[in-house]
């Protein structure tokens, strides 16, 4: 059959020989409307920067630890997540002249929390326990942490040990129970399970008789908390003022959130350094920190 080429009674044009339509014969192809996808991609980039943003100002924030005044829960070289909304982050405080006693999304800190929080004294961040709450009277005596004039809680636990080396990026040396312990030896520390009146239960480090081991009573002031490390023999705290180098009790506008995990630890300060990868803390409840020690 041969193609048609024309119809003089129809409406609609015909398809011309080999087929082609006429309107297509000399139709343009559309060109890809670029400058539309560079604004799109832009308005992707812009956003996940916006979430970004919007996650580690208002949601979570990773810190990294670079000393040991938290041992045994937390290490040299481990990757924390911070919870921000644990205490109500951007709701905390007056809102539009309402100012609630406890925020609107979260809590208040409560005894055995580890958080971070501002350190106003050196500046930068630190990482404690908060043992005592708003009017508690907190007090040590010989090694024994004391709330409103009762002991808490104490029993001995598992040797805790470590290689006596340089750690993190201060490169500090542990302090260790067995004085005579070289590069590369075991330190040893005696370890004190510690239980606080509301049950939470963690390990301290109790080297051997400091100075630090008998305070006198102090009662924590309205809108503070007082913070220890669980390393008692080598850690800075709210047993020293501000005037003497500690913190003092810690307000709650300072404290950035509750340590939430533990993502990843490291033994070297170089993440990426191979053989230094702690496996059994990734991605660590702090829950479970006590548990997993230098491993």
């Amino acid at each position: 059959m041969a193609p048609v080429v024309h119809d003089p009674g129809g409406t609609r044009p015909k398809a011309a020989p080999g087929g082609a339509h006429p309107r297509q014969k000399h139709r343009r192809k559309r060109r890809p409307r670029r400058g539309i996808s560079l604004v799109r991609l832009m308005l992707v980039i812009a956003l996940a920067v916006l979430v970004a943003a919007g996650f580690h100002a208002f949601l979570y924030q990773a810190f990294r630890v670079p000393s040991g005044s938290m041992k045994p829960t937390l290490l040299v070289g481990d990757s924390i997540l911070v919870s921000k909304l644990a205490y109500g982050g951007p709701f905390r405080g007056c809102i539009l002249g309402w100012c609630p006693e406890a925020p609107p999304i979260g809590g208040l800190p409560e005894r055995g929390d580890v958080i971070v929080f501002r350190d106003t004294v050196h500046g930068g961040y630190a990482a404690k326990r908060i043992v005592g709450l708003p009017g508690d009277e907190v007090a040590m005596l010989g090694g024994r942490l004391y709330l409103d004039g009762q002991a808490v809680e104490q029993r001995p636990g598992v040797m805790f040990h470590e290689v006596y080396e340089a750690q993190g990026q201060l490169g500090q040396r542990p302090l260790c129970a067995n004085p005579d312990a070289g590069p590369g030896a075991y330190c040893l520390k005696p370890v004190q399970i510690e239980t606080l009146p509301n049950g939470v239960t963690y390990d301290t480090l109790q080297i051997g008789a400091a100075a630090v081991d008998t305070t006198a009573p102090i009662v924590v002031s309205a809108g503070a908390y007082f913070v220890m490390g669980d390393n008692r023999d080598n850690s800075t705290d709210s047993r020293f003022d501000r005037a003497g180098g500690g913190y003092g009790s810690v307000l709650l506008a300072d404290i950035v959130g509750r340590v939430e995990m533990i993502l990843f630890s490291t033994a070297a300060d170089d993440v990426m350094a191979p053989g230094t990868l702690r496996r059994s803390r990734l991605f660590l409840p702090i829950s479970e920190a006590r548990l997993r020690r230098a491993q």
